[in-house]
């Protein structure tokens, strides 16, 4: 069993008022305007509706997270590759002479030093898959403790650090969905199925650009045709 008051969680870099300013000042930029010499910080309502937007500028905005975990949670968390980059303590023996047990003969449950660097859309990503009722439960306490640190450092997150279903507005789009699926409307659950269907006739990777938009229109139709005939 492990002892959770060994993980430990602590915020070494986070965006401060200077990387909001730069990644204002590359959005901006994106749509030929400059920020304004006048202008020391971004607003609040500005930076939720950019993060949530996730629109390429937010990937200058940069967290360095140490944690004290066990090693398999390190494996799952090292799954993550686009987007951050790992600094994981080594067990070689031949750095801890000290040991007592060989790196071949060490436990699953044996605690490493695991530095994740990562930026905005990527920690929301992350969160997407971490917090999902089908990963591993410590790995979902370990996210959680991730989630809390970053709200303290970061408000502007608040409301976009959440599972999947949670993003998708109640649409679970697991393989084994959770009794927390069987909650959502039956039209969702038909839309996956159909969404499905369409991802396994078309694998997105293989299209063209052309049949890649087409692609995209048709999911957006399955997506939003109810909330159209409810809004006419």
């Amino acid at each position: 069993m492990i002892d959770k008051s060994k993980i430990k969680v602590e915020i070494l870099k986070y965006p401060t008022e200077q990387d909001w300013l730069w990644t204002k000042t590359c959005t901006l930029n994106t749509v030929g305007k400059k920020l304004k010499s006048s202008t020391t910080s971004v607003d609040l309502e500005y930076k939720q509706k950019l993060l949530a937007s996730e629109h390429s500028p937010i990937r200058e905005l940069w967290f360095g997270i140490k944690l004290t975990i066990p090693y398999f949670i390190s494996v799952h968390i090292v799954r993550h590759h686009i987007g951050c980059n790992h600094y994981v303590s080594t067990q070689r023996d031949d750095r801890h002479p000290e040991r007592e047990l060989s790196r071949e003969d060490l436990p699953q449950g044996t605690f490493v030093s695991h530095i994740l660097s990562i930026n905005a859309q990527e920690l929301m990503f992350f969160m997407r898959k971490r917090l999902c009722n089908q990963a591993d439960p410590l790995m979902r306490y370990v996210a959680n403790l991730i989630k809390k640190a970053v709200l303290e450092t970061n408000p502007e997150f608040e409301g976009l650090l959440v599972p999947l279903c949670e993003y998708r507005n109640g649409m679970c789009t697991e393989m084994f969905p959770c009794e927390k699926a069987k909650t959502f409307k039956n039209k969702d659950s038909e839309k996956v199925d159909k969404i499905k269907e369409l991802i396994a006739r078309e694998p997105i990777d293989i299209l063209y650009p052309q049949e890649a938009y087409d692609y995209l229109e048709e999911i957006t139709e399955i997506l939003y045709k109810d909330e159209e005939k409810e809004s006419i």
